[in-house]
C-alpha cells in the first residue's frame, strides 16, 4: 500500500501562485500518476516536481559531458570546491 506525506500548510497557495503562467503539458495517464505520487511524496507540486526533475537532468547530463573530458589539476580543484560548497546546502 501506497504511502503520502502530509502535504505542507501553505501548499494551495504555492499551486495558485504556480499557476498564474502556465500552458497545457499532455501526458499519459500513468506518466501523470507517476509525477502525481512523487509529488506527493516529496510535498511538492506537480510544478516543483518536474522543477525539480529537470533541474536533476541537467546536472546528469553535465556530469556524463565531464566524464569524458581529460581533466588538468586546476579543473579537478574547481570541481573539488564546487563539491564542497554544493554539500553545504
Amino acid at each position: 500500500m501506497e504511502t503520502h506525506r502530509r502535504l505542507p500548510s501553505d501548499y494551495k497557495r504555492r499551486i495558485l501562485q504556480g499557476m498564474q503562467n502556465t500552458t497545457t503539458v499532455r501526458l499519459a495517464k500513468s506518466t501523470h500518476e507517476s509525477l502525481k505520487s512523487l509529488a506527493n511524496n516529496d510535498g511538492l507540486t506537480l510544478d516543483e516536481e518536474m522543477i525539480r526533475l529537470i533541474r536533476a537532468e541537467r546536472q546528469r547530463r553535465i556530469g556524463d559531458a565531464l566524464a569524458v573530458l581529460e581533466l588538468d589539476d586546476a579543473d579537478h580543484a574547481v570541481l573539488k570546491a564546487s563539491a564542497k560548497d554544493a554539500s553545504r546546502r
